[in-house]
């Protein structure tokens, strides 16, 4: 006997590219089994993928000044003690607490994965999106507030026990589980592959483009105004920006105009000029601008590893106490050589990008071994089929019903 109103899936997710991973294998359920019901619950900030895809997501939930990174400073995690965090935290775990599913697939770290075990859910599945083995490679020792972001603890592997199947970001980290006898991790793919197929915007066509992914935090107008500064800086013909802007309306940085653009191409929004220098602004055309770049510098967790996904070299630089050093040491033991970190100044910014762009071979060599560590696309349909094939065989959900198949809406 199924309960109806209880979810068949409730998907778990503890940040921002969390959400997204989230939402992508929820849409190929909700688009595989459109009979099924399901719900998220985003514990950092609203969770609008969730929403993008026709997600119903659970109360409470809230933006927080750290936008979920405030295990990485004292200043973000008193920041968000006073926006309501303990509050926010004791509402989330009394929901799950009294919460019943069919199901409950957690996208995230150990902390999603602790959440996932309050639900009164009889199956349960994770989707270990964050953490790697090649975060710890050459790694000695990681600080307390650090430790479940660098490796894949006891404790975490103790929860992870408790799931019908582990879906780990790639291949080094299924062998490493396994030799921790955790047999029913899985490398499917990773789901931050998807969608990114893109195509160059009419505008950049045939041009030295470099792309800017100043990320979706509230210090994105920051970066991007560093990002800026050190593309005036380089040399040769038909060299510019691409900025991919999530947000809000963009204010032009001090020293630089921003020029109406004709809306005869979707997605461009503006062009920022400085002497002779030109960057475009796009909204919403993401994919669109990693296909157009040569070049990326980004100052984003997921995104820049989005870049390196479809074989971009990414330079990045610190923005504390968002994007500290520490987060980028990380970043950069995950993405190998295809990630050049540098400090947060003009020349040195330049100076990185320039490299990359008068050496194109090497480029895409260096570029081409960290998309080898991040994987090709088909993770989230992989999951999802694999979650679904299972919870058919538990009886967790009800039978296809009649004139729907394993692929769709027949």
């Amino acid at each position: 006997m199924y309960d109806e109103t209880a979810p068949h899936v409730l998907f778990i997710s503890n940040g921002h590219g969390e959400d997204e991973v989230g939402a992508r294998v929820g849409e190929v359920v909700v688009r595989l089994r459109p009979d099924l019901r399901l719900a998220a619950l985003p514990v950092v900030g609203l969770g609008r993928p969730y929403e993008r895809v026709g997600i119903p997501r659970l109360e409470p939930r809230r933006e927080l000044p750290s936008g979920g990174l405030l295990m990485h400073s004292l200043p973000l995690f008193l920041a968000d003690l006073q926006a309501g965090f303990l509050s926010l935290t004791l509402g989330q775990w009394q929901r799950l607490l009294f919460y019943r599913c069919a199901s409950v697939v957690t996208v995230g770290d150990v902390y999603a994965q602790l959440l996932g075990s309050l639900t009164r859910a009889r199956h349960r599945f994770v989707v270990q999106t964050l953490v790697s083995a090649y975060h710890a490679q050459g790694l000695a020792f990681s600080t307390p507030n650090r430790m479940f972001m660098e490796r894949i603890t006891i404790p975490e592997q103790l929860l992870m026990s408790r799931a019908r199947a582990v879906y780990v970001r790639d291949g080094a980290t299924e062998t490493a589980l396994h030799d921790a006898g955790l047999k029913h991790a899985r490398f499917l793919g990773n789901p931050i592959a998807d969608r990114l197929e893109g195509r160059v915007p009419a505008s950049l066509a045939g041009l030295k483009v470099v792309g800017l992914l100043p990320g979706s935090r509230s210090y994105r107008h920051e970066a991007l105004a560093k990002m800026i500064e050190g593309i005036a800086l380089l040399r040769g013909e038909g060299v510019v920006g691409a900025v991919a802007w999530i947000g809000g309306d963009l204010e032009p940085p001090v020293g630089w105009e921003a020029v109406a653009v004709a809306p005869n191409e979707e997605g461009l929004v503006s062009e920022l000029r400085k002497a002779g220098t030109r960057v475009l602004v796009y909204r919403a055309r993401f994919a669109d601008v990693l296909r157009a770049a040569r070049v990326v510098v980004g100052t984003s967790g997921t995104a820049n590893e989005q870049a390196v996904a479809v074989g971009r070299p990414v330079v990045a630089f610190p923005v504390p106490p968002y994007y500290s050093s520490t987060f980028l040491q990380n970043q950069k033991r995950l993405l190998g050589p295809a990630l050049s970190v540098v400090g947060a100044s003009d020349a040195e910014i330049a100076g990185a990008v320039q490299g990359w762009l008068d050496d194109p071979a090497t480029a895409e060599r260096l570029a081409g071994q960290g998309r080898a560590r991040i994987g090709g696309p088909g993770g989230s349909e992989a999951i999802a089929r694999d979650v679904l094939r299972r919870l058919e065989s538990y009886g967790a959900i009800p039978e296809i019903p009649e004139g729907l198949s394993a692929g769709g809406t027949g």
